[in-house]
């Protein structure tokens, strides 16, 4: 564990308010549809934020010429991550990213944490779902 994971792991629910209750939809999983959204009017905005992965040079260096093309756009259009940052670390770790040429973890020893920012929405049902 990095000096950023007991830092940057957290987690906090807000109601929404009426106004804000209406613009969105319960993001948690339909019990009658599996594999689908329950769509109910959304109560509650959750806003998590953790160390997903720690990535090796290499990998931080794939990370950010992914951002510098619009990744991070991407992924706060289709609502799977509100924002994305790296930060050096000093612990030794070891990438957790995947290698896709055998589908194994890197390995190698990372200098980096991949801090991920997420805001999802749920209804009372599905609050304490996570």
């Amino acid at each position: 564990m990095c000096e950023w994971c007991g830092k940057v792991d957290e987690s906090r629910t807000t109601e929404l308010d009426a106004a804000e209750a209406d613009e969105f939809v319960c993001e948690g999983e339909s019990e009658h549809e599996p594999g689908h959204m329950c769509g109910a009017p959304a109560r509650y905005r959750s806003k998590d934020r953790f160390v997903e992965m720690h990535i090796c040079e290499r990998h931080m260096q794939a990370v950010k010429a992914d951002m510098d093309e619009g990744l991070g756009d991407l992924l706060q259009s289709a609502a799977l991550a509100e924002s994305v940052v790296v930060r050096p670390i000093r612990s030794q770790e070891r990438c957790e990213d995947l290698d896709f040429a055998g589908g194994t973890e890197c390995g190698e020893p990372a200098g980096y944490a991949y801090i991920v920012t997420q805001e999802t929405y749920c209804c009372a049902k599905h609050k304490d779902a996570k």
